[in-house]
């Protein structure tokens, strides 16, 4: 690795783990070892409180999304009165705004004086999840846009359950993965860190300038606005498009299995990259494999935009003929906070 410039990345949990390598990383003052470049999240988890990434911006995703969360009135009766109770609407409405007027309050608005939580805040995502079941048993919180039959999953993980195939095993339970990334057999791990968004995501943003956190829009588990809250220091929102070209490998034998053109909004200040995807949910990489590789094009500075139709720099490339400026301001917003609640979905 010596001479190497080095590169981070990961997904889902990973957001509390990388910021805190890459930091390790910078803090040695050693580029013989430890050259780090950049830093790349998906969808990933930075702070430290599940009711942030989770429910506190559940009710305006369900309302977004309101085709593929068909709940009758009542129900939808339940989780409003709900979210108004919990103050969770009402956060969004003071905090997710550009530029944020404030700083996020210390004490959550489910937060009693006592510091427990109401059962009825904690279980808003849940009650959320159990009625998206119900209406379609084979819904993944992952990608909410599955419907049945259920696809087979390496992680043996899908939409809360544990679902295994007749005849197969848990990739990462298997003897030889384990033997192959040198994993102890009998090991209970525990993660004792503090959230990474505290410090050490900041410090790397700071001293690399090259930070790209990435978002699918169609994540239930971590949805894009809860992220968004959770940076919360950004003073333009994502209004960006950003675009994938075109690979242009469609003909005999050949299929394109990615999306091209406008597949989101993005944004980049002080040196942080926001982008958010569409038709994408959790596992970003497989759903929008175009959108992800053009993502690390611009973290290894191959390509310096997103926002612009300059072409792949490897493989079959296209030149697109779309003029930038007939792109628009991008496409993957949730509900964002300054609509009046008149206007939202």
């Amino acid at each position: 690795m010596q001479g190497y410039k080095v590169y981070i990345s990961g997904e889902s949990y990973a957001g509390m783990y990388c910021p805190y390598i890459a930091n390790a990383m910078l803090n040695t003052n050693d580029t013989t070892y430890h050259q780090l470049s950049a830093m790349y999240l998906g969808d990933a988890v930075i702070g430290d409180n599940t009711q942030l990434y989770q429910s506190i911006p559940m009710l305006r995703f369900v309302e977004y999304h309101s085709p593929l969360f068909p709940f009758n009135n009542t129900f939808l009766d339940k989780i409003r009165t709900t979210d108004a109770e919990c103050g969770y609407s009402s956060l969004l409405d003071n905090h997710l705004v550009y530029p944020p007027i404030s700083h996020l309050p210390s004490t959550l608005p489910e937060v009693s004086e006592n510091g427990t939580v109401t059962e009825e805040c904690t279980s808003l995502w849940w009650w959320i999840l159990e009625a998206a079941l119900r209406l379609n048993p084979c819904f993944d919180m992952y990608h909410i846009t599955a419907s049945c039959p259920r696809v087979s999953d390496v992680l043996g993980f899908l939409a809360g359950i544990h679902y295994i195939p007749e005849g197969e095993k848990r990739y990462l339970d298997r003897g030889d993965v384990k033997a192959a990334i040198h994993a102890p057999r009998n090991v209970t791990w525990e993660d004792g860190s503090g959230p990474s968004i505290i410090h050490a995501l900041p410090s790397v943003i700071d001293k690399t300038q090259n930070v790209i956190i990435v978002h699918g829009q169609l994540d239930m588990v971590l949805p894009s606005n809860g992220s968004l809250l959770a940076i919360q220091n950004m003073t333009t929102g994502p209004s960006e498009p950003f675009y994938v070209p075109d690979t242009n490998v469609v003909g005999e034998n050949k299929v394109a299995i990615g999306g091209e053109g406008v597949l989101g909004s993005m944004v980049s200040e002080r040196e942080l990259t926001w982008v958010g995807v569409n038709l994408a949910g959790h596992m970003l990489v497989e759903a929008q494999p175009g959108a992800s590789y053009r993502q690390l094009e611009y973290l290894l500075g191959r390509v310096d935009c997103m926002n612009c139709t300059t072409s792949f720099t490897v493989g079959h490339l296209y030149y697109s003929d779309q003029a930038p400026n007939e792109m628009g301001e991008g496409t993957a917003p949730q509900s964002w906070s300054d609509h009046k609640p008149e206007e939202r979905l």
